[in-house]
């Protein structure tokens, strides 16, 4: 037996049957479970599903538990979320806040908490120092924090802002080894993967679309992702913490799967609660509940019928209600970058809106080079540098660049808010709305721009976790504020010069949000998606038409150059079989147009197969099973002479075995399955299939005959998915995209009906690369 994406033994997948034949299990076959890096079976698990409600229906009482099962789940796996999420931000705030100064009332206490409700600076603008960015003098008026430049001197500032930030980044990537595993590829290629690095959306999209990666959402990943992403985050490193949190909200909903068998057992079901999870996760990441469920349905998720989105919208709700109420800010906002802006957009700027969708498509396209780029140096054998200083080699020059200015001091959620800002008199920010020195203001904002780009992608793939929105977020921001400083000039001195008397001047603030959403789209190709996440932010419907005017000018930008996104492009480089369902796959320009035959693609070989009333001993049949490549990802065909019999996804040894032919065309169906080489479980309300002499009570064999032989035809699927070896492949694309299988067979009938040879996903993913 397999252990699932947590690690853990999942329970006992059990099936049953009548005396007549009528089935309640599952169907066409009994299947081992599903193996390390290999694809699920969409069809088949929908099929065990189906068979266990019918037998369900039976008694009413306990069909109602078992739908509020799902209910409880998704409600369990939202404050969880929640409540994870808020210490993760609460933690690392207040260990960020370390490294300037502490609480005198309250060591603990983030500066912003220890001078909530204090005065600030005189007005509203402080003064700009051009050589450093904004003052530092924004918080010169509360008393109760006390900053180390003011205890020690500016030099042990320095000290204790660099060396914690080397400590800090030094315990997060020693958390993150611990989520070490051992990935096998093709050609029995062993690899080191490290499960809580990263952002980890990437290989929540694979699992989602049916990919088994054993461990990544287990409890000892979810555990190091979350503390890791504390220090990596309180290191100034720059990255983001959203995409994490959709990883640890998927951990946590496996992990709460394994509680209810219909979910512990059934991947495909699995899978449902998963993009409910991964709602929540985007919900507490932006405070976008509905953004959350539509980014699940249209960046995530694989398969998404009615009844996961009504559990993705509880989730998603649940978790944003757990984090209103749990309050980490102390602010009542759920994330800080939440703005509400007065004024509303004048037609003409729809022009420089959709300026900014140009330049978020273009720096979208930048990125994803960029950062391909360093992750393939990373990955060579020509990268001199540990992985290990490579993260304390960041977390230093990081270090020292940020320490230079208060912008860039502080965090990307806070630098994201500053932008965000609509310059109102009660907020301080930073020197953001002094424009009696515009020309000083835009040199600042650019040199910005170009120290946080050169951070951002050299902290891309370093193994700590840590996500690409933030980032993407804060370089949109910084640029979209540029933009609308000049609109800003431009309004005053041409357009409108009284604008100012009549406060219908433009808000710099809604070009931070509008060029933070173009950039994030050019990254991540969000559309729909992303309009509601930064509507649910702003609260604004009147900012609907420039974000939905920028969005799609960036994708289509981002698009002009390449149609992956940044989780896809890492999909590609990792070899996930991740096959895009929402894409239509055409051959590349300059090739044939024509894809291909189903016969031309499929593989046969005879070594592989197996054949019907043909007894194997165990060194045969290990033989056999040797010669597939596990990472292939497919099964074996049982042939009588050239004639498909069926198919066995998973070979059993320990005992010499046989396929015999069945003696009726009646569906068999057993509980059976091997616990190990040695011992064969059949539940004692069941008649045995699979042997004779059988213990009822133990469900063992008596050793006496332990050398019969073992009738292997229950684990056959005697009713595969076949096609014909003319059909096109674009017909086989198809099968696999609205149907989710995992094997499709291929048969000549104009030769009789025989074997031709078997398609699975690796393979149809394979051929499409070539």
């Amino acid at each position: 037996m397999r252990n699932d994406e947590g690690g853990q033994a999942p329970a006992q997948r059990r099936h049953t049957r009548t005396m007549s034949g009528s089935v309640q299990g599952a169907v066409n076959g009994l299947r081992a479970w599903y193996d390390d890096m290999s694809t699920i079976d969409w069809l088949q698990d929908t099929l065990v599903e189906r068979g266990r409600v019918r037998a369900m229906r039976l008694s009413a009482q306990s069909q109602q538990l078992d739908s509020v099962q799902a209910w409880l789940l998704v409600i369990a796996v939202a404050v969880s979320t929640a409540s994870v999420a808020a210490a993760v931000d609460v933690a690392q705030t207040s260990m960020a806040s370390l490294r300037s100064g502490y609480c005198s009332t309250a060591v603990l206490k983030t500066r912003d908490a220890c001078c909530r409700g204090v005065g600030r600076s005189e007005g509203v603008f402080s003064s700009l120092s051009l050589s450093s960015g904004p003052s530092t003098s924004s918080a010169s008026n509360c008393e109760k924090w006390i900053s180390w430049d003011d205890e020690f001197g500016n030099q042990i500032d320095f000290a204790i802002y660099v060396s914690s930030a080397l400590i800090f980044a030094l315990i997060a990537v020693l958390i993150t080894n611990q989520s070490v595993a051992v990935v096998q590829l093709a050609g029995g290629v062993t690899r080191k993967t490290y499960q809580a690095s990263g952002s980890g959306i990437a290989e929540v999209k694979t699992i989602l679309g049916g990919f088994v990666i054993r461990g990544y959402l287990g409890f000892q990943t979810g555990i190091a992702k979350a503390v890791g992403l504390i220090f990596a985050l309180a290191s100034g490193i720059s990255i983001g913490q959203q995409g994490p949190f959709v990883h640890i909200a998927c951990a946590i909903g496996n992990i709460y799967s394994r509680f209810f068998p219909k979910y512990a057992t059934n991947e495909g079901k699995k899978r449902e609660i998963l993009s409910a999870a991964s709602a929540a996760g985007v919900s507490v990441a932006f405070a976008a509940p509905i953004g959350g469920v539509l980014w699940s349905f249209e960046e995530a998720s694989y398969y998404f019928p009615m009844k996961t989105m009504w559990r993705s919208f509880l989730c998603s709700c649940v978790a944003a209600v757990t984090l209103k109420i749990l309050n980490p800010f102390g602010s009542g906002r759920l994330v800080k970058f939440q703005v509400a802006y007065e004024r509303d957009w004048r037609d003409f700027e729809l022009i420089p809106f959709a300026i900014l969708g140009v330049m978020g498509g273009l720096y979208g396209a930048l990125y994803i080079r960029f950062t391909s780029a360093v992750e393939k140096f990373r990955a060579s054998k020509f990268n001199p540098i540990h992985p290990v200083v490579d993260v304390c080699l960041v977390a230093v020059v990081s270090a020292i660049a940020n320490y230079q200015s208060e912008w860039s001091r502080m965090g990307l959620n806070d630098l994201v808010a500053v932008m965000f800002s609509e310059c109102r008199d009660e907020t301080d920010l930073y020197g953001i709305c002094n424009l009696t020195d515009f020309r000083g203001l835009l040199v600042a904002l650019m040199n910005l721009l170009l120290v946080k780009f050169v951070l951002i992608v050299w902290a891309f793939g370093i193994r700590v976790p840590g996500g690409v929105v933030t980032p993407s977020m804060v370089m949109g921001a910084t640029m979209g504020r540029v933009v609308g400083i000049l609109v800003l000039q431009f309004q005053q001195a041409v357009l409108h010069p009284e604008c100012i008397e009549n406060n219908e001047c433009v808000t710099p603030g809604v070009y931070a949000m509008v060029g933070a959403a173009a950039t994030l789209s050019g990254v991540t190709r969000m559309t729909v998606s992303l309009v509601v996440i930064m509507m649910e932010l702003t609260g604004a419907l009147k900012l609907v038409l420039p974000l939905m005017v920028s969005i799609m000018i960036a994708k289509w930008t981002a698009d002009s150059f390449s149609r992956d996104s940044v989780f896809d492009a890492i999909i590609r480089r990792r070899g996930f079989p991740y096959l895009d369902h929402k894409r239509e796959h055409h051959p590349p320009r300059g090739k044939v147009p024509h894809l291909g035959l189903a016969g031309d693609v499929a593989e046969y070989d005879h070594d592989e197969c197996f054949q019907m009333n043909t007894p194997y001993s165990f060194h045969d049949l290990n033989a056999k099973l040797s010669l597939a490549n596990r990472m292939d990802d497919c099964g074996y065909a049982i042939l009588e002479g050239r004639t498909l019999a069926g198919i066995l996804e998973q070979g059993q040894d320990g005992k010499p075995c046989v396929f015999r032919t069945p003696k009726n065309h009646e569906m068999r169906v057993s509980m059976a399955y091997f616990k190990n080489s040695n011992t064969l479980v059949v539940p004692s309300d069941s008649t045995p299939l699979l042997a004779r002499n059988c213990d009822s009570e133990t469900g063992s064999f008596d050793p006496a005959v332990s050398e019969d032989e073992i009738d292997l035809t229950p684990w056959t699927d005697q009713a595969p998915l076949v096609l014909a070896a003319c059909a096109s492949m674009d017909l086989c694309l198809e099968v696999f995209m609205k149907l989710g299988c995992k094997t499709v067979c291929v048969v000549d009938f104009a030769a009789g009906g025989s074997f031709v040879g078997l398609i699975h996903k690796k393979r149809v993913l394979a051929w499409l690369n070539e």
